[in-house]
Parts: C-alpha cells; structure tokens; sequence
C-alpha cells in the first residue's frame, strides 16, 4: 500500500470526526454515512468507478431521503484511494446502519459498497452489535474479510463479478463502456472533489 493511499485514509478518519462535531452542533441527533466502494486500488482508481460510485451515492441519497430523514451536508470525492462520498443526516445512527445495511443487501448494486455510520459521539456502527452477520464475498459467498486478507481471487475474478453485477440494474447502460481486456483502464485525476453543504 502507497504512502498517498495511507495518507487518503487517515484524511478520510480525520474528516469524519471534523464533519460529526461540526454538525452535531447544528442538530440534536446526527449521523455520518461514509460510502467507498468494495473493489481492489486498481480498479476503484478509474472514471468508471468514479462514475459507479456518484450513482452509488446517489441512490443512497434518494433512501435517505424517501425514509424521511433531513440531510445537512453531503460531499462526494476523489482521493488517492479512490471515490468516497459523505452524508450528514438528522437521524439516529442506528436507524442509519439499518437502512445502510438494507441498501447493502438489498439493491442491485449494494455488493459494491461500504456504507460506514458513525454517530455524534463519534463512534462507529457496525452489522455485529445491531446483530447482522458480517458481509459476504460477492465471488464466492463466504466472508468477505476473509477472503479480503487472504487475497483468495484475481483482479480479472471480481472484475468480471462486478460487470455481471451492474448488469442488474439498467443505470449500467449510462456508465462509460468497459474496454475488452480492461473495464477500468485511466487512473481517474483527483479532481479536488464535488461537494454541497445544505446549510450553506
């Protein structure tokens, strides 16, 4: 692992401890949900996966919002470890893990994200101590972390994996054409990030 791509991940810790104090100020109950996407460096590290992910983040967005939950921030972008996006929202941390879990399970495209919640104390929610199992490998379908350690598939396995699927949903006919022998073929330049603050 890179000097940059270590770097990208403490930035990315540091930020949403920055992001739970300053808003838990603004609202009575707040939560951060942090979405990255479940693929290797080399292919998360491309336009196309900049452009899952924005789809992604979006589609979480839209569950967020038809639950009823206010937004305060909202802030996709690109570090050196590839597409990450942040939402804070009026709402209960656990009732967020339970929607991220859902989306998770649930959407077409939910295999290809981590949706991390973090409270207002800054504490991180996790599937165990709201009683969900730990997530499964979208190859093989045994533990995810497990498989993750121990490198069990090729880089050419989950890519395959990953185009079969986004073939579930039609937002897959939108995305920028896979190459044939490499669906994630430029390194996509940090473009400093796309963000919006509701509260101005």
């Amino acid at each position: 692992m890179t000097n940059s791509i270590l770097e990208a991940r403490e930035k990315r810790w540091a930020k949403k401890l920055w992001l739970v104090q300053k808003f838990v100020e603004k609202a009575p109950v707040a939560s951060l949900a942090v979405l990255t996407l479940r693929m290797p460096m080399p292919l998360r590290a491309s336009a196309r996966a900049a452009d899952i992910a924005h789809r992604l983040f979006s589609l979480f967005e839209e569950t967020i919002q038809n639950a009823d939950i206010a937004l305060s921030y909202k802030e996709l972008k690109i570090s050196a470890d590839g597409p990450e996006s942040y939402i804070v929202c009026d709402a209960e941390a656990e009732m967020l893990k339970h929607l991220a879990v859902r989306f998770e399970s649930e959407h077409n495209w939910g295999e290809l994200v981590d949706i991390d919640i973090m409270d207002s104390c800054g504490h991180t929610k996790n599937r165990s101590a709201l009683g969900y199992e730990p997530r499964k490998c979208f190859v093989c379908n045994e533990v995810a972390a497990v498989c993750a350690a121990g490198r069990s598939h090729s880089l050419q396995e989950i890519q395959a994996r990953i185009e079969k699927i986004l073939e579930r949903a039609p937002e897959h006919l939108f995305l920028q054409k896979p190459h044939m022998h490499d669906a994630y073929p430029e390194p996509y330049k940090n473009s400093g990030g796309l963000h919006a603050s509701i509260h101005g």
